[in-house]
């Protein structure tokens, strides 16, 4: 995969019209002037190298030994990282700085930096762009600077004048510096700006920009200076007039008295190039041999400044394949949550235990060792963050609905002063806060800065979502309330798998499953509450003797394995040698929906619980549709409840494999006939939309607490009203906008039913406040 400058140079950034039209490449540029985004096509393990770009040349006529002066080197670097198929990465892509017009004496324009983030901006590689040629003015006693000079000279790193700076560690974090142009009146200046601010020479040049982790900054260098020499460009570099900042992705244009040319003018050196290599199925260290001395060095992540020296790069990714025989590599993770040790081979570890990662080659499922304990075993990589990371802090709950997040405030464990951050649900890269105050859920938007850092009001901008939250611990400041408490994870996230050893092993031992309690009998089975291997809580559905081919069974369970979904139940492993087969899930704590509506606590749940409920089927379903997976027997007797009244779609692609004519619309009692649609019903047409139709009798059963769909009439009657175009009436207290979404599940032409992502939507916000669902600051 090569990623360019599509074609921008100097400080526009390119755009999904110019660089997008008629190519096959998965991308796109965002509102932020040149970054492109892309989703890893496929779980493996990449060689990722960054190359910034070079300054351009300033011109000089007035010097003896020729019309220019050569602009700098860019920087290149590259490392080699496990990356998971669906991770969002950003890709900035230097541009080369515009050349001077020679009758102007003008300095070249700074090259761009070029990196990689993940989507939450965690540095990849990085790469510094290179310092602008220098121009000249006659001035008696005075002579041109120097823009040769490398820029890994200086202190912590910075660059000089002249070639791009390299990425190097320091007790406040990841730096990358670019070096500045030269300019006639002295060389440009070495930044020590924390937060990467943008270039500020007149006279002298641009300065280097900075990164830190957690804030923007220049990725490159700064900008051009006013008739005298162009600094490196970056991810803010740009023109510099009178000490003010602009410019946005790309290198330094060249200048004229002020005026930015920042096209059409004669090259630079080289544009900047990101390439991202599949280099096959995710592998990286040897399976379970974790000797840090047989590891190969060269295998690790290095930078260059090209034709120059060789230096260790300080990758800060978190799911790098290098382990610690890299000192520099960030291996070292937090617990999010308590985990009980399932097998011999896994690790115990409690909330808030560091734990350093020594192998993560194998997807679900991480070798560490505690640094608490000295212990080493396997952990599932869901219930551990980066150490210092976002995801590590208790009060960021990343991807979360608005609706969910007032669902968890509103919980008996929270009180005025609890809150969370969470992703903007519209505002791709931002964040909301949301906070209790009292009964109510009050949320406020959190603004990105340009330059870096975010704020909610722009009178008090902080340099990180941390600093940002710390204050508003201390005073509340215009809030609601102040921040007391961070909203708790009532809930652990579901494991990939039952375990390590279970993870390529679909069929395991009857023996490691102990059936403790019928729960219930369905159309398939029993279903029972159990442990595996003595540990690990289970359902078990064991299907009646005969009802199922286990070949077919077999096929259809190794793709419902791979349908993963947080509404969604999950398949751990089955049990097809003999019979009867036996179906191993997750457990869910109240049992299918229909029990938990009818004796069970849904009883007296009210209606905006109950369509939220509703939303986390659509959810799932939405999810499958995606998938082009058709359930066949969506009902809610086959949706469990877990804690905090989560929902989650169960036996999805069960019913095309019973062979027992019981399950037959014209010959069997138990075909669900009330919750079918008609085409499938009469003419086996099976489809999503015929999903939707059971949707929308399962919305009756949610807003009349179980009760039996076309009540008083049999399963003959129903098929032969429903199909001269009978519809059920409005349940008592039910909204007129609700039924009119049930009507629509059940029009007659399938192609006219709403699709489970529209439903999922208008669902989610069927209650919306009247009052504004953002607060701002003043």
């Amino acid at each position: 995969y090569i990623f360019t400058t599509l074609g921008a140079e100097g400080t526009d950034g390119p755009t999904n019209t110019s660089g997008y039209q008629g190519t096959t490449l998965e991308g796109q540029v965002t509102s932020r002037n040149g970054i492109q985004e892309w989703i890893v096509a496929h779980t493996g393990t990449y060689h990722i190298e960054s190359r910034g770009a070079g300054g351009a040349n300033g011109t000089c006529t007035a010097t003896a030994n020729g019309t220019w002066q050569r602009g700098g080197l860019g920087t290149k670097l590259s490392g080699k990282f496990l990356l998971h198929q669906g991770t969002l990465l950003k890709i900035l892509v230097g541009q080369r700085g515009i050349m001077g017009i020679d009758f102007n004496d003008e300095p070249g324009g700074g090259g761009g930096g070029s990196f990689v983030t993940y989507g939450n901006d965690t540095p990849l590689v990085v790469a510094g762009g290179g310092g602008g040629g220098g121009g000249c003015k006659v001035v008696v006693g005075e002579s041109d600077g120097d823009p040769g000079q490398l820029g890994i000279l200086g202190s912590r790193c910075n660059g000089t004048v002249g070639n791009g700076g390299m990425l190097c560690s320091n007790k406040e974090g990841f730096d990358v510096n670019a070096g500045s142009g030269a300019g006639l009146l002295s060389n440009g200046d070495r930044s020590n700006f924390g937060l990467g601010t943008t270039a500020k020479g007149f006279v002298n040049g641009g300065m280097g920009g900075t990164i830190h982790i957690g804030s923007y900054g220049g990725f490159g260098g700064g900008g051009y200076g006013w008739e005298y020499a162009g600094g490196g460009g970056g991810y803010t570099g740009g023109g510099v007039w009178a000490n003010s900042t602009t410019g946005n992705a790309g290198g330094g244009g060249s200048v004229n008295h002020g005026f930015d040319k920042q096209s059409g003018y004669a090259d630079g050196l080289d544009h900047g190039l990101v390439k991202i290599v599949l280099l096959g199925p995710a592998s990286g260290i040897p399976k379970r041999d974790h000797d840090s001395s047989k590891r190969d060095p060269e295998k690790m992540s290095k930078a260059r400044l090209i034709d120059h020296v060789n230096v260790y790069v300080n990758a800060p990714s978190p799911i790098s394949t290098m382990g610690p025989s890299n000192p520099h590599q960030v291996t070292v993770f937090v617990a999010l949550y308590d985990y009980a040790a399932r097998t011999t081979e896994d690790l115990n570890f409690a909330k808030g235990e560091r734990l350093q990662v020594i192998d993560n080659s194998d997807g679900d499922w991480w070798f560490a060792r505690s640094l608490k304990t000295g212990r080493e075993g396997y952990i599932p990589c869901n219930y551990v963050a980066a150490e210092r990371s976002l995801d590590a802090e208790e009060w960021y709950f990343g991807k979360i609905r608005r609706a969910d997040a007032e669902k968890k405030l509103l919980a008996d464990c929270n009180t005025t002063g609890a809150f969370l951050v969470r992703d903007s649900e519209t505002s791709h890269g931002n964040y909301s806060l949301s906070v209790r105050e009292g009964d109510v859920v009050k949320h406020y938007r959190i603004r990105r800065l340009d330059g870096g850092g975010f704020y909610i009001t722009s009178r008090s901008p902080y340099a990180n979502l941390h600093e940002l939250v710390a204050h508003y611990s201390k005073e509340a400041d215009g809030l609601c309330c102040m921040l007391l408490k961070a909203c708790p994870a009532t809930e652990k996230p579901d494991t990939g798998g039952l375990a390590y050893s279970t993870k390529d092993s679909w069929e395991i031992p009857r023996g490691s499953l102990h059936l403790r309690q019928k729960l219930g009998q369905g159309m398939f089975g029993e279903v029972w509450a159990g442990t595996w291997n003595g540990t690990t809580p289970v359902a078990i559905k064991t299907l009646k003797p005969g009802s199922m081919e286990p070949k077919a069974f077999l096929l259809e369970a190794q793709i419902m394995k791979k349908l993963r979904h947080p509404h969604l139940i999950q398949l751990y492993a089955v049990c097809t040698e003999t019979e009867p087969i036996y179906i191993i899930t997750e457990l869910m704590k109240h049992g299918s929906l229909l029990d938990f509506l009818v004796k069970g606590e849904g009883r007296n749940l009210r209606l905006p619980v109950l369509l939220d409920m509703a939303a986390q089927i659509a959810d799932g379903m939405q999810y499958l549709e995606k998938q082009n997976y058709i359930h066949r027997d969506l009902a809610a007797r086959n949706i469990l409840v877990g804690e905090a009244n989560t929902c989650k779609v169960a036996d999805f692609g069960l019913a095309r494999l019973v062979i027992n004519d019981e399950y037959n619309p014209h010959e069997g009692a138990k075909f669900p006939i009330k919750w079918t649609a008609p085409e499938a019903a009469l003419y086996n047409r099976f489809t999503i939309k015929s999903d939707v139709w059971s949707f929308g009798i399962l919305l009756t059963e949610l807003v009349s607490h179980g009760r039996i769909p076309y009540p008083g009439m049999t399963n003959a009657q129903t098929l032969a009203k429903v199909e001269r175009g009978y519809r059920m009436p409005c349940p008592p207290s039910c909204p007129d906008s609700l039924y009119q979404i049930m009507l629509d599940c059940w029009k007659a032409n399938a192609q006219e039913r709403p699709t489970f992502e529209y439903l999922h939507s208008v669902l989610s916000d069927f209650f919306v406040s009247t009052e504004p669902s953002y607060r701002d600051l003043q």
